[in-house]
């Protein structure tokens, strides 16, 4: 097979391949999709989506940091929890 040979039939792939991937992106749409995977779901604030359970765990959080701060605060993992005492009361 000589070199023109091989050429053409690699552009014939790359033409093919590119031909495919323009049909494989064709097929695909918002909101439906070609699996239906990708739908909307309605607006739900019930269960762990609520923003009491957000707000709490929020200050869960915190209070796990400050605790474990003045727990640990003789050795490197208080050091941490401190410097994240820290950085929360900058962006709190």
């Amino acid at each position: 097979m000589d070199q023109k040979t091989s050429r053409l039939q690699h552009r014939l792939i790359r033409g093919c391949a590119a031909a495919f991937a323009a049909l494989a992106v064709s097929v695909a749409q918002a909101g439906g999709g070609p699996f239906g995977i990708d739908h909307e779901i309605g607006h739900d604030e019930s269960g762990i989506w609520s923003r009491n359970v957000q707000v709490g765990l929020e200050y869960g959080v915190v209070a796990t940091e400050l605790g474990g701060a003045h727990w640990q605060s003789d050795v490197l993992a208080g050091w941490a929890l401190s410097a994240a005492v820290g950085y929360l009361s900058t962006t709190w």
